[in-house]
């Protein structure tokens, strides 16, 4: 959601007030860690999922724009870390830069959840239907969906150029208190309880078709070791050439849906992160239209959840690193890699 835009209602001036202080210190250097961190490992994803061992599996085109859209976040987040570091008043002031903040801290916020929702939507189909994968792996489909996508909530966020203003200092206000309203309980909506309402769908559906997959293959193979027939000759034992190809045959099939596996353990993984850290995030928002609370008050809860959130833009590099066992392979080749492990 929203985990690079400026601090809402941090207008406090006063330099003893210990909230805004702490609030100060989370924008300045605690939430430093994980931009850095996202800036670091973020093309790191792009990269490996951008090798050969992945072409065929549609589900990391998705991965590896979200890693860019993720990248987008981090980049972005620097941006109010440097106006409460640097005390650039001036800058903060201006109302272009202000709108532009909020702007694409809900656009890049709403684009990594759908984009989200398209990997577990594309897990559940590859999954559930076995010839569909190669279908979903078109370029055209894929391209017109992220197209789709970006049009979609460029055309909704733009109202927050219109009614979005700075309000001195570092924060940045709705001009209109209805908007303010409207914006926040679509946003939750749009771009959080739906996304994870039907991840939440796709990732139920994946478990059970794996399962079911899974036990199928037990079956097959206890049934064919059982009934493999190892004709006897005259003098010695022979195995029918085509019980070796069907031998192999399991063998990949079990190795394809070992894949299938960890990918969607992956995206169930990342629903789970992204419920859990984008939550507060959206409790604040809403909190915040209804009730009044202290600008300092205000400035620390809201740098807390900014910070919370940001980590769901941060750390995927860690989901994909200890679920795939093909990731971890692809990047045990960079050379730099090797050489810190070696360190």
């Amino acid at each position: 959601m929203n985990a690079s835009s400026s601090a809402s209602n941090e207008t406090a001036t006063n330099d003893f007030d210990l909230e805004y202080q702490i609030g100060r210190l989370i924008f300045s250097y605690v939430l430093f860690v994980p931009t850095i961190i996202g800036i670091l490992f973020n093309p790191l994803v792009v990269y490996i999922y951008s090798q050969k061992t992945f072409e065929m599996i549609s589900a990391t085109f998705y991965l590896k724009v979200l890693a860019i859209a993720d990248l987008t976040i981090n980049i972005q987040s620097l941006i109010p870390i440097a106006i409460i570091t640097l005390d650039a008043q001036l800058v903060s002031r201006a109302s272009t830069i202000c709108k532009l903040v909020y702007f694409f801290s809900y656009l890049n916020g709403a684009i990594c959840s759908w984009l989200e929702v398209c990997v577990s939507l594309d897990r559940c189909l590859s999954v559930t239907w076995l010839g569909m994968s190669t279908r979903l792996n078109n370029r055209t489909l894929k391209r017109t969906v992220l197209i789709a996508l970006l049009l979609y909530n460029l055309a909704l966020y733009s109202l927050v150029l219109h009614y979005y203003d700075s309000m001195g200092g570092v924060s940045c206000r709705s001009a209109s208190a209805t908007f303010a309203e409207v914006i926040g309980w679509y946003d939750m909506v749009s771009a959080m309880l739906l996304p994870f309402f039907i991840m939440l769908c796709c990732s139920i559906l994946t478990i059970r078709s794996l399962v079911k997959h899974r036990q199928a293959i037990e079956l097959t193979t206890v049934q064919s070791s059982n009934g493999a027939s190892v004709k006897t000759s005259n003098h010695h034992l022979s195995i029918n050439r085509s019980q070796q190809m069907s031998i192999r045959q399991q063998q990949q099939q079990k190795s394809k849906r070992e894949r299938e596996f960890q990918f969607s353990l992956i995206s169930i993984s990342m629903n789970v992160l992204f419920l859990l850290l984008l939550v507060p995030i959206c409790v604040y928002f809403i909190y915040s239209s209804y009730v009044y609370m202290n600008p300092s008050s205000s400035f620390l809860f809201h740098s807390l959840t900014i910070l919370i959130g940001s980590f769901n833009y941060s750390f995927k590099f860690f989901i994909f690193y200890f679920i795939n066992t093909k990731f971890r392979s692809e990047l045990y080749k960079i050379r730099l890699f090797n050489w810190f492990l070696r360190e």
